[in-house]
């Protein structure tokens, strides 16, 4: 068990450096699948910046390579998350979600939600099967429209809305980012999404750095002068208390594990105080495919292979990604996927 202080706030378990087992890929087949369909987005979020890109959306050639290559390769329960980016600005998502459905792959899809306020795109979408979506939203109406643009409040909860009249028990998971900006009314919000019936399924993510950003890059102190970074730890601790009682009290209510609502407060109070507690293996379970068709096991370093030159397996066993595995062992940088993701593999560093 490892304690995080000074936060006087927990004990969080963590793995065993004898029980890492490098090289798992060998063995084993991976259990987490990207899939970024477009690299282009139509919300000015502040804390992302990949609106920027005007890169061209990966040719649905390879998507369908993509998923062919994990169904015929992967044995067992597969579930492909699709993003972005942002994935229904690509004006043929239906031929995507048709083909996932018609081979068997089941996806989860990632989305901002503004589209799905027109019924008519909502119903084209539900019509494919489309049974799980991520839908991303900040707080109320003025909270979410400072983060993520003007009138987005409304077009999401009208998506909603058109979601559930057309398939009742479609699942929908409201994903948040945890920032200054709307800590202090996310207790209410996540109560006030639930009861009206527009999710019960809730995903927090803490701010970190701007993911695009590559890792080298990135500033040390970055949080230090950023608007969205909360600048009250102590009423951050109080309503991240009050969710964690919210999920304590209502099971049908689904939040993130509390282990996980602690960490956070200590990460906000210091996020340059952890490093990786063991060698991150990232690169022997996950796959993730770019809108260029590269092929990546970490999300933050460059790929080790293109689908227009190989196979998803062809490069997932290839030397260049072992390549790539052997460097990502020795990582120690506490990243927004180990914060969000892999908590339980960071601790305080010793000079902290």
């Amino acid at each position: 068990m490892l304690k995080y202080m000074p936060a006087k706030l927990i004990q969080i378990s963590s793995y065993q450096e004898e029980n890492f087992t490098p090289y798992m890929s060998k063995k084993f087949n991976p259990v987490s699948f990207d899939l970024n369909i477009i690299d282009r987005c139509n919300s000015y979020c502040r804390f992302c910046s990949i609106w920027k890109n005007k890169t061209p959306d990966l040719e649905l050639k390879y998507i369908k390579k993509f998923l062919i290559g994990i169904k015929d390769w992967v044995k067992g329960d597969i579930v492909v998350n699709l993003v972005g980016g942002e994935p229904t600005y690509r004006n043929d998502l239906t031929d995507v979600l048709f083909f996932s459905r018609d081979i068997g792959v089941p996806v989860v899809m990632t989305t901002n939600g503004y589209r799905l306020a027109d019924y008519d795109y909502a119903k084209s979408l539900v019509s494919t099967g489309l049974d799980k979506i991520v839908i991303s939203v900040e707080g109320f109406q003025k909270t979410n429209d400072y983060l993520r643009g003007k009138n987005s409040f409304k077009k999401i909860i009208q998506g909603i809305k058109n979601l559930r009249k057309l398939k009742k028990d479609i699942t929908i998971r409201i994903q948040s980012i945890i920032c200054g900006k709307n800590i202090n009314e996310l207790p209410q919000f996540v109560n006030f999404m639930y009861k009206m019936g527009y999710g019960n399924n809730f995903n927090f993510q803490a701010l970190t750095s701007d993911f695009t950003i590559p890792l080298e890059k990135r500033k040390k102190n970055w949080y230090i002068n950023d608007k969205l970074w909360p600048k009250n730890h102590e009423e951050l601790c109080k309503n991240i208390d009050k969710l964690i009682l919210m999920k304590k009290l209502n099971h049908n209510m689904i939040i993130p594990e509390v282990s996980k609502l602690e960490f956070w407060k200590v990460y906000f109070e210091n996020p340059n105080r952890f490093e990786n507690v063991i060698k991150c293996n990232i690169g022997d379970i996950h796959i993730q495919c770019d809108g260029n068709g590269g092929i990546s096991l970490c999300p933050h370093m460059p790929p080790v292979g293109n689908l227009k030159n190989n196979t998803v397996e062809e490069i997932f066993f290839s030397n260049k990604a072992d390549e790539r595995r052997e460097y990502i062992y020795t990582c120690k940088e506490p990243c927004n996927f180990q914060i969000n993701c892999r908590y339980e593999k960071l601790r305080i560093k010793e000079n902290n």
